[in-house]
């Protein structure tokens, strides 16, 4: 009985660090957000191509608040681009563009795309209707 009793009192001593463990953070890639009020796929496309071809542009976009924040690096047609951050950081160019081809590729839905790509280190592209 004894043995039984402090066998029960381990199992609950390695359960409950456990189970008050920081949540995980999310997984990098798409979050799909589409809805009727999405911007149209050509429109987020249009956006993203746009930017990249206005040799005016710095080959970085950063988000410089320290306390976390978004920026907008492209709107076109009634589509806007934000990169978001929890603290001050920065992407280049070609990796914001790459990822908003990716998520007209994976979010598309009836012609629309809205929703962000979570870059897995508490920063993310989004598109949304502007």
């Amino acid at each position: 009985m004894k043995s039984a009793i402090f066998s029960t009192i381990s199992l609950l001593a390695m359960a409950v660090p456990a189970a008050m463990a920081a949540p995980a953070a999310p997984a990098a890639g798409p979050v799909c957000e589409t809805s009727d009020g999405s911007p149209t796929v050509s429109a987020a496309k249009w956006a993203g191509a746009y930017w990249g071809a206005d040799a005016g542009r710095p080959s970085l976009a950063c988000q410089t608040d320290s306390h976390g924040g978004c920026i907008t690096v492209a709107t076109a047609y009634g589509a806007s681009v934000n990169f978001c951050s929890e603290q001050a950081a920065c992407k280049t160019v070609g990796e914001l563009q790459d990822r908003i081809v990716d998520l007209c590729d994976r979010c598309e839905a009836n012609g629309k795309v809205g929703g962000k790509w979570d870059f897995g280190d508490g920063s993310n592209l989004a598109i949304f209707h502007s």
